[in-house]
């Protein structure tokens, strides 16, 4: 046999079987069988560390056959000698004694014994437990079978991979000589190596893999809770054949075997359940660390001031499995990322985020907090449900605190913000953040109390808001829009960012008194809020306002001095678009949960336009910029709010109780509606249809 098969795996061995017995070949009766087997020149056979590969003293080989009563029978052959032995080891006689066999039935060879079972078939489970090295691996483990029929020539045909593995870390050095245990798993087979430290390669026999994921799994004894671990795709393993594989594998850690806080490194995994209140932070620049069925959660105690996950640099969470991580304090988010810095979650699993205490935490699901500003927040892909708790977005800033920007480009994302917060953005009291744009995805976003869907908390605004496509439903919390601003303070001036849409299908409902898309409600003395403009050019929007508010445009305004809810413009340009005003009616219960004693009737909400206001004796007013519809939308259809008290158009401006409300120009189509008021310009009667469909179908 050539050198250069050195690692080589059987093939074949030319086996010839010679019946050496006083019988005759009638059957029945006992009989010794010798078989001269032979290792062919051109064999792979796995080698030993000499080159060649030798039968050794010792060594067995099983002949499993059927008696006359049809009974399948395996019979162990003799321990070679070395008498056994020719030709340089290369040629052994194996020698084993039958009874009653039925020569008429077919024959069966399995080299080594050990892999054979008693019931005659190969007896795979011994490749569960091994050595590593390649002598043990070749003397007890390197399958070769043949079924056939008696008298004649066979060849053994391997049944096994096998591999020879270089094991390296995440940097890419050698750690082969570390490692103590090794396991690799291909489909429901599993292969574990025990061995001390010493200079690699490690062999492992493997049972042949089509294609499909190969798993591997290394441990250097360093402590308990660090492995090394990696996961391939699309991998075939031939019988017959060796593999020289090196593996760059990933630190693994174990958080339940944890028993120190601890900074995760670039490449690392974390899985398990923490099983102390350890702070978990990501510090490195760039780093990606995955979470792979990983649970995080602590003690909601001051001495435990940190988040589930703080990172502190540009960070990449990648998610398998099922992942749950929750804040400590509950001060703090499920997963902080600091201000500055960009955090990026993908993969494939399930993560869960919130602060602790629930709804009376003060974290949000991944973002910020009412300590810490935060910084930007990406998802790429993975199922994701993100909950903040009082005052905190689900996914955003915290309570007066900032957030960056926050992109979706995928996945499947719930965020539900705690009261005073929105689903996707701001926190409560006047915190702000960046711009938010949502690229493809299943979104849901839900606001808490007087919070936006997607956009501001209460009393806080974003930068713009857009959505070029996926499906999005943004619901917004009492007096707060589903997309746009949550609900607007009095005493000081705020100014939102622009609403822009172009593809995609959205569906935004607006709380009490809150535009579906646009404004929230605004009460109290002395505020404005002057929003951006809201530009549709693609997509299929439909949104619904609360009552009082429209269905894209300002919210509701209610006992006011100079405060004001003021829309920018609006355009419709491209695709499918929906609008609907919430209802009008009367204050006598205390709709908008202002007090009993305001029983002013209010009027329903445009379609597309304004809102409407009571008890407005001063300057306060809900207010739009001009209106365009373009020739190129698919069908916009716009219904005024109805109720006891309906709004005045379904385009334009809506009546209000000593109301101030202002509208630009309407234009539909090239037609200007001059105010967009039911009251000016003999043909402004088209704005007033309970439903307004244009272009007509």
């Amino acid at each position: 046999m050539k050198n250069k098969m050195r690692f080589l795996t059987l093939a074949a061995l030319a086996v010839v079987a010679v019946m050496m017995t006083g019988c005759t070949k009638e059957n029945g009766g006992s009989m010794t069988l010798t078989t001269t087997v032979k290792i062919a020149d051109d064999g792979a056979k796995a080698l030993t560390a000499g080159g060649v590969k030798t039968f050794a003293a010792g060594e067995r080989i099983a002949v499993v056959y059927k008696n006359t009563s049809g009974t399948t029978v395996k019979a162990v052959s003799n321990a070679l000698t070395a008498d056994d032995i020719s030709n340089g080891g290369k040629v052994a006689n194996f020698t084993v004694d039958l009874t009653d066999p039925d020569r008429e039935q077919s024959i069966t060879y399995i080299y080594p014994a050990a892999m054979a079972n008693n019931d005659g078939t190969v007896n795979n489970a011994a490749l569960n437990n091994q050595d590593g090295t390649l002598a043990a691996l070749s003397s007890s483990l390197d399958l070769g079978t043949y079924t056939g029929l008696w008298n004649s020539t066979v060849t053994l045909t391997n049944g096994i991979a096998i591999g020879q593995f270089t094991i390296q870390n995440t940097s890419g050095n050698d750690i082969t000589s570390t490692i103590t245990g090794f396991t690799v798993t291909n489909g429901t087979n599993t292969y574990t190596v025990t061995r001390s430290a010493a200079a690699g390669p490690i062999y492992v026999a493997m049972l042949p893999v089509t294609t499909g994921d190969i798993e591997f799994t290394a441990t250097d004894g360093t402590n308990n809770y660090e492995s090394y671990v990696k996961t391939v795709t699309g991998k075939t393993l031939a019988a017959g054949h060796f593999y020289p594989i090196t593996v760059r594998m990933d630190k693994q850690i174990n958080l339940a075997r944890l028993n120190e806080d601890y900074v995760a490194q670039n490449g690392d995994i974390l899985t398990g359940t923490l099983a102390g209140d350890y702070k978990i932070s990501v510090n490195a620049a760039g780093a990606t660390v995955t979470l792979r069925n990983a649970t995080i959660t602590g003690t909601n105690s001051e001495s435990y001031s940190w988040a589930g996950i703080t990172c502190e640099n540009n960070t990449t969470l990648v998610i398998k499995g099922i992942n749950n991580v929750t804040g400590f304090y509950e001060d703090y988010p499920g997963i902080q990322i600091a201000s500055g810095n960009t955090l990026t979650i993908q993969g494939t699993g399930t993560l869960n985020a919130s602060s602790n205490g629930g709804a009376n935490g003060w974290g949000a699901g991944i973002g910020g907090s009412d300590l810490v500003d935060c910084g930007n927040i990406v998802i790429n892909s993975g199922t994701i449900y993100a909950t903040g708790g009082k005052y905190m977005a689900g996914i955003g800033g915290g309570y007066q605190k900032s957030c960056g920007s926050i992109t979706i480009n995928g996945g499947d994302v719930t965020a539900t913000g705690g009261e005073l917060g929105a689903g996707i953005g701001g926190g409560g009291y006047s915190a702000n953040c960046g711009s938010i744009t949502i690229n493809d995805g299943d979104v849901t976003a839900t606001g808490g109390e007087m919070g936006a869907g997607i956009g501001g908390g209460t009393y806080g605004s974003c930068g713009s808001i857009t959505i070029n496509g996926g499906t999005v439903t943004a619901t917004g919390g009492n007096k707060a829009a589903g997309i746009g601003t949550g609900r607007v303070k009095a005493n000081n001036t705020i100014t939102g960012g622009d609403i822009n849409i172009s593809g995609g299908t959205v569906v935004a409902t607006g709380g009490i008194g809150g535009a579906g898309i646009g404004i929230g409600y605004a009460g109290g003395a002395d505020g404005a809020f002057t929003g951006g403009d809201i530009n549709i050019t693609g997509g299929t929007v439909e949104a619904s306002g609360g009552i009082g508010a429209a269905g894209i445009g300002s919210g509701f305004v209610f006992y006011t001095y100079t405060t004001s809810s003021t829309c920018g413009n609006i355009s419709i340009t491209g695709g499918q678009v929906t609008a609907t005003g919430g209802d009008g009616g009367e204050n006598t219960s205390n709709s908008f949960g202002v007090g009993s004693s305001f029983s002013e009737p209010f009027y329903g909400g445009a379609g597309i336009g304004t809102g409407s206001s009571i008890y407005t004796n001063y300057e306060g007013a809900s207010n739009c910029g001009t209106i365009t519809i373009g020739n190129g939308v698919t069908r916009v259809t716009a219904t005024k709010g109805g109720g006891t008290r309906p709004a005045s158009n379904s385009i334009g401006k809506t009546v209000g109780y000593h109301s101030r409300s202002t509208c630009g120009t309407v234009t539909i189509g090239g037609t200007v509606y001059w105010n967009g008021s039911a009251y000016q310009n003999g043909g402004d009667t088209y704005l007033t249809q309970s439903s307004l469909v244009y272009p007509q179908q």
